[in-house]
Order: structure tokens, then C-alpha cells, then sequence
């Protein structure tokens, strides 16, 4: 399991269903980052799962779609959403998308 610090570690990572095999291209990505999925020993899983791994904290990074409050309620501590741009000019799906075409810095 990948360490975040002494004391936290990353348990899954929430990758969303849909068309054009998205799951295959963060496989991929991660891939790259640390030469494989299996070294980081984190498993991908659909949104539905996130209530069996009972975590102190979800913290949600460009998810396309609104996660249900009953799963967000399931993190003993709560939610943390990052949102990778400006608020609340770029919100909605799509947000770095906005901040390229504005030529945001």
C-alpha cells in the first residue's frame, strides 16, 4: 500500500465507468508514474465501492460526476473536494478545460 506520510496511506483510487476505456487509461498513467499498478498497490474501484473501505477521509480530485452524499457520509471525518481551477468562474465538469481556453495563469 503506497504511505502518504508515516501515519496515512492511499487506499484506492475511484476511477468512473464510461465509454472509451477510461479505467485502461489511468491504468496507463499510474503506470508511468511508478513503472507499474503493482508496485503501488492500490487498487482502482468504481464509486460504489468507496463505502466498504470505511476511510477517515475521501478526498475527491477532478471526479467528473457528483458523488451521493450517502457515500461522501461514509469518511469518518468527511470530504475533501480539490478543484483544479478558478472557483466559481470555471465550475462545473469540465474546469481545466475553461482555464486553457481563457488563458487563465
Amino acid at each position: 500500500m503506497l504511505r502518504i506520510s508515516r501515519d496515512h496511506r492511499l487506499a484506492a483510487v475511484v476511477v468512473p465507468r464510461g465509454p472509451g476505456g477510461l479505467r485502461q487509461s489511468v491504468r496507463r498513467l499510474l503506470g508511468r508514474v511508478d513503472n507499474s499498478l503493482a508496485r503501488l498497490d492500490v487498487p482502482l474501484i468504481d464509486i460504489a465501492e468507496v463505502a466498504k473501505l470505511r476511510s477517515d477521509v475521501i478526498v475527491v480530485a477532478s471526479f467528473p460526476k457528483i458523488i451521493p452524499a450517502e457515500i461522501l457520509a461514509t469518511a469518518r471525518l468527511g470530504a475533501l473536494n480539490m478543484h483544479m481551477s478558478l472557483l466559481p468562474r470555471h465550475r462545473g465538469p469540465d474546469p481545466l478545460f475553461w482555464t486553457y481556453w481563457n488563458d487563465d495563469r
